[in-house]
């Protein structure tokens, strides 16, 4: 009777045993999904930080662009305007030289 009492005890110790491993491999496997829910969370984060940097950076490329094109088209204007200005004085010399 004692012997089995004894072998029912290390039966029960047993069982508590496996259940405080399983209880525990849970718990591990819970906080280890909860590190990796949050590791993908920051990468997510990380990575739209990085795409709005990158669309910033596009736009300020993009608006350096259209000021250099501003600038050119600007000087050109300029020069066909200094040239126009010049054909006229050049027109008018010819006229009061003729008209002499």
């Amino acid at each position: 009777m004692e012997k089995q009492e004894e072998e029912r005890k290390n039966m029960i110790m047993n069982n508590i045993r496996a259940t405080e491993e399983r209880v525990e491999e849970v718990r591990s496997r819970h906080e280890r999904d909860i590190m990796i829910k949050k590791e993908i969370e920051n990468i997510k984060r990380r990575d739209r930080r990085e795409q709005a940097e990158r669309v910033k950076r596009q736009q300020e490329y993009e608006r350096e662009l259209m000021m250099q094109k501003i600038k050119a088209d600007d000087l050109k204007t300029q020069k066909i305007l200094q040239e126009r200005s010049s054909l006229l004085e050049m027109r008018n010399e010819i006229k009061i030289k003729a008209g002499r």
